[in-house]
């Protein structure tokens, strides 16, 4: 290796190269013990080319049964980012956000998938984003689909949001649907609040089209089986 010759203090770096994590963290107590100014990769050539040791990328320190238990009991109930505050704040450690979800990887652990939803929300939701700075009304494409911000500040699919400013809360086990198919075509006349069972019914019996009134009247259809199968049950 070409440059100046160096007095390397071969004894010295045998002794405490274990005692650095990293190759930079080796350089700097060298010089520093030595009043040298020799850069890591010089340090990395002769630690391991001279002398045969090797400094590994990464020292794996391990959970003690507290840790691991701490971890198994918070990690459905709050996301990665957070339980890693929460971890480094109780017992006082320096863990990277990669080491919890490697924890959460090797005993089959998942973050609750509400608590999931909420944590991306957040995270899109962030102060200064694209999206927090949207207002209501305002429509993006996700999965292919528009969605909507509401007046409540919620994206939700934008024919549910047109329908519901119109009549309200979408009533329990009911969904809004457009008529012709195309989520794209958000006009109000396209817009139906049906029954959920109605939804299986349409697609069971060939009711639904991409003709907006073929459409409704398969829904009447479905609404006329319905009421048979009420009379029948009465009967």
């Amino acid at each position: 290796m070409g440059g100046p010759v160096i007095k390397w203090q071969d004894s010295w770096l045998n002794e405490h190269w274990s005692d650095a994590r990293t190759y930079k963290e080796l350089t700097e107590l060298y010089n520093e013990t030595f009043k040298t100014n020799i850069d890591i990769s010089t340090i990395k050539w002769h630690c391991r080319d001279i002398l045969g040791i090797h400094k590994p990328r990464k020292t794996q320190r391990r959970y003690t049964d507290e840790q691991l238990q701490f971890l198994k009991e918070n990690y459905s109930k709050m996301g990665n980012r957070e339980l890693l505050i929460l971890f480094n704040e109780k017992f006082n450690e320096t863990r990277t956000l990669s080491a919890i979800k490697n924890v959460g990887v090797m005993y089959g652990l998942q973050v609750d998938k509400d608590i999931r939803q909420q944590n991306r929300r957040r995270h899109l939701d962030r102060a200064g984003s694209k999206r927090a700075t949207r207002k209501p009304g305002d429509i993006r494409i996700e999965c292919g689909r528009p969605i909507m911000k509401d007046d409540n500040g919620n994206w939700k699919s934008a024919a549910r949001v047109i329908w519901e400013k119109e009549h309200g809360p979408v009533p329990e086990d009911y969904t809004v649907t457009v008529l012709d198919g195309d989520p794209y075509n958000i006009d109000p006349e396209n817009i139906v609040c049906i029954p959920l069972t109605y939804v299986g019914m349409l697609l069971n019996h060939g009711l639904r089209s991409s003709d907006a009134e073929i459409t409704k009247t398969g829904i009447m259809v479905c609404e006329l089986i319905e009421a048979m199968k009420k009379q029948e049950k009465e009967n």
